[in-house]
């Protein structure tokens, strides 16, 4: 019985710290960054969503969003956005190298209004 305890207790632990170690941001700058462009693709994966979107300044940039089931459960789909779609898109910047990369926070397409998170959600969530 101990045997079984521990066990689960170590398995437990290790799979805690293989999650921590994946959604690890310590990398990014801790202020958020809004950006204006086009969409150029939403790769539709796991374990990370990747909307490539070029911005008005004329960088190409890629913002990492949640996983497949997640954005599902949000009322998202692969065809949400589209290449063409003019969006703003607010995240956290990577603080090394090009600084291309961005944690996906907001996103709005002007257009029709759409937004993520919904405003409802973002009420909900709490500071």
């Amino acid at each position: 019985m101990k045997c079984t305890v521990l066990g689960t207790l170590i398995l437990a632990l290790a799979a805690g710290g293989t999650v921590a170690a994946h959604h690890s941001y310590g990398g990014f700058e801790p202020k958020l960054t809004t950006f204006r462009g086009v969409v150029e693709e939403l790769r539709w994966q796991n374990p990370h969503s990747l909307l490539v979107f070029k911005t008005d300044e004329g960088q190409v940039l890629t913002a990492e969003w949640g996983g497949v089931a997640a954005l599902t459960r949000w009322g998202l789909d692969a065809r949400t956005l589209v290449p063409g779609d003019r969006v703003i898109v607010t995240g956290r910047v990577r603080m090394d190298s090009d600084g291309r990369l961005l944690v996906l926070r907001e996103i709005e397409r002007p257009a029709d209004g759409w937004r993520w998170p919904a405003r409802a959600a973002i009420q909900s969530s709490g500071p």
